[in-house]
């Protein structure tokens, strides 16, 4: 057979036994190189899967060094000298390399055969199939609020699928700079794209709780198969939370195109300011000799009563700063808002974590009183204002409700807007699977 270039597809190769005589014997080729699209591959025999699925990602990175094509040759060792490898070794080789192939989505034909010193030497190109990722949804959504709201903790639980340890392990995923891992604040924007495929699984990620062995990969998805699998991504954008770094929250805010916010606030001390007023007249006039009149009748609009075991006392509280600072420019740039209440862990294991825990219900009762207000400004100002009404997601059924609601919001106008408010936790995962369903049905506005 004359030594020239003949596409021969790998399947025929294997059952043609005569197509292997006569070859020409093959020249001697310069090192192999670190860069580029070739590829020196002495043999490919006796693999595991774990092998054949790393050999796949060398194959990606030659893939991209050569714009899409690759160029393989087997029977070739590292130096460039074409020893050559047995018959039955060339189509083991073949068969793993057409498995490769498959795994990264590209097609294989092998071109040159050569007589090597000891063996059969084979020139492979590969060509990557036509990508898919023109179709893919992406959603930007920024995740604000003021700082030790949990928000680089929530992040790092849902891009990685792997739950906090109470102790700030998921934020360090997220992090970008020394001194952020040792005060435990964000300072600078990072983004983090969570990929789902068309049934809603992650592909970036195990999903919470833990994965299937049916499912069960060896290897991580690539950039490159990643944007080719993917049906939607959803880039989650970190913002500082700390007033010293508002700037740089504005920044994120203003300087990109996002299409929702999540807002998050912590169920404890530090992101919100709780006041508790007891029964008694002794308790009344202690409060009353710390806290103005003034003082007083703002907080009139966030007070909220409890009927369970804490009947004794109600609560109150309101928004930090920080807060309101991220929820008022979103409103200006007219950014749908989403709320989490995160660290529902704080609470005793022996309280129900729902909407009528006392602290969630204060919580409720200042995010329903910010919208408030902020339609008494708009009419104030003569400005179009509109209703909001807030939403408690606590089952698939109330968030197809909530998500067809704000959908019909934006598509007709509706003068009723529905916020959703998710209970989560970044340590037992509670709530984090209609948030993360959630994420997924987001229409693009």
């Amino acid at each position: 057979m004359e030594n020239k270039e003949k596409e021969v597809s790998a399947m025929s190769l294997l059952i043609d036994d005569g197509y292997l005589s006569g070859l020409s014997r093959g020249q001697k080729l310069c090192r192999e190189k670190e860069e580029g699209n070739r590829e020196y591959k002495f043999k490919l025999t006796g693999l595991s899967d774990e092998q054949r699925n790393h050999r796949a990602t060398q194959l990606h990175w030659r893939l991209n060094e050569g714009n899409d094509t690759a160029v393989y040759l087997i029977g070739v060792e590292d130096d460039g000298n074409q020893l050559g490898i047995s018959e039955d070794d060339l189509k083991e080789s073949l068969r793993n390399l057409k498995f490769m192939a498959d795994q990264v989505g590209c097609e294989m034909s092998i071109k040159q055969l050569f007589a090597g010193e000891q063996g059969v030497t084979a020139e492979v190109h590969m060509r990557r199939l036509t990508r898919l990722t023109v179709d893919t949804c992406q959603v930007n959504v920024a995740v604000a609020g003021d700082l030790d709201a949990g928000k680089s903790t929530l992040i790092g639980v849902l891009s990685t699928g792997k739950l906090d340890n109470g102790r700030g392990l998921a934020r360090m995923q997220v992090f970008r700079h020394n001194h952020e891992v040792e005060s435990g604040r964000t300072s600078c924007i990072s983004h983090h794209v969570i990929h789902f495929d068309d049934n809603g699984q992650i592909l970036n990620s195990d999903p919470l709780g833990g994965c299937s062995t049916k499912t069960h990969r060896l290897r991580a998805f690539s950039d490159i198969e990643l944007a080719n699998e993917s049906s939607r991504a959803v880039t989650l954008i970190d913002l500082a939370g700390h007033a010293k770094y508002l700037k740089t929250t504005l920044h994120g805010l203003v300087g990109r195109k996002l299409d929702y916010c999540l807002a998050c606030i912590a169920l404890s001390d530090s992101c919100f300011q709780m006041m508790k007023s007891h029964n008694s007249d002794s308790s009344f006039n202690n409060s009353s000799k710390t806290n103005t009149t003034d003082n007083s009748s703002d907080l009139s609009d966030y007070r909220t009563k409890s009927n369970n075991s804490m009947d004794s006392e109600s609560s109150t509280c309101e928004l930090q700063s920080m807060t309101v600072e991220h929820l008022n420019i979103s409103l200006y740039l007219k950014i749908p808002i989403l709320f989490a209440i995160t660290k529902l862990d704080l609470l005793s294991k022996s309280t129900a974590a729902n909407k009528n825990h006392p602290r969630i219900a204060a919580i409720i009762a200042a995010i329903e009183s910010f919208f408030h207000k902020h339609n008494q400004l708009q009419q104030h100002n003569h400005q179009h204002s509109e209703q909001v009404r807030c939403q408690v997601i606590e089952t698939p059924t109330q968030l197809v409700d909530v998500l067809m609601s704000m959908s019909h919001h934006h598509s007709y106008g509706r003068h009723e807007r529905v916020v959703p408010i998710f209970l989560v936790s970044s340590v037992t995962g509670s709530g984090l699977q209609l948030l993360r369903s959630c994420l997924f049905q987001l229409h693009n506005p």
